[in-house]
């Protein structure tokens, strides 16, 4: 079994890459609760991956560099710059915070903090 840390890279590589449909199978539990910032959460993994599909449509040129994680109890937090192109909101290029919680290797909770302007 791997360790937290382990695990947690290992995500963030799939994550780095863009491949998230590998990063669900392996990572996220079917009740994922996931937050965009302040917005209602997404409830369950089933949503979150039609939201991913349709995101991962929309966009080109894309790119994630991972600047800083830090685990602990169960807890981690990653920081992202993202820069792509999005059909309709054009070009991006923010830092984002992701504040995971991990029960049994997956997570189970998950919130995304980001500017939106």
């Amino acid at each position: 079994m791997q360790t937290l840390n382990e695990r947690v890279q290992a995500l963030n590589t799939l994550v780095a890459q863009f491949r998230y449909p590998e990063a669900f199978d392996q990572f996220y539990h079917e009740s994922l609760l996931n937050y965009e910032n302040e917005q209602a959460p997404m409830i369950g993994l089933q949503a979150e991956r039609e939201a991913m599909e349709h995101f991962l449509n929309s966009v080109t040129n894309q790119s994630a560099e991972l600047k800083t994680v830090i685990v602990a109890d169960n807890t981690s937090v990653s920081e992202w710059l993202y820069d792509f192109t999005h059909k309709d909101w054009g070009r991006r290029h923010y830092t984002q915070i992701t504040v995971q919680r991990w029960e049994d290797g997956k997570v189970v909770h998950q919130r995304h903090h980001y500017a939106t302007n």
